[in-house]
């Protein structure tokens, strides 16, 4: 089994973080993207919330048609916050 492999963050605010991780699950790889927090107390250390998704690899290219749509469908309102990627 391979460690999971962090494949982009993005800092939602001081405490959280989306974070994109390919990790593999019983012989087979996905995309999980998942909500980290950091407690108060944490050290600077971040845990993963139930907040998130877990999809297989072979359903990137369906993922990418909907995001692509929304994008489309949403490219004329206003965003409320410019999250902050961290690569």
């Amino acid at each position: 089994m391979q460690e999971p492999r962090l494949v982009y963050r993005i800092q939602k605010s001081p405490e959280e973080e989306i974070r994109f991780l390919v990790k593999e699950y019983r012989e087979r790889f996905y995309l999980d993207i998942r909500l980290w927090f950091q407690p108060a107390n944490g050290g600077g250390e971040y845990f993963p919330t139930k907040k998130g998704i877990s999809v297989a690899l072979g359903t990137l290219p369906e993922l990418k048609k909907g995001v692509e749509r929304a994008m489309k469908l949403t490219a004329e309102m206003p965003l409320q916050k410019q999250a902050n990627p961290v690569e």
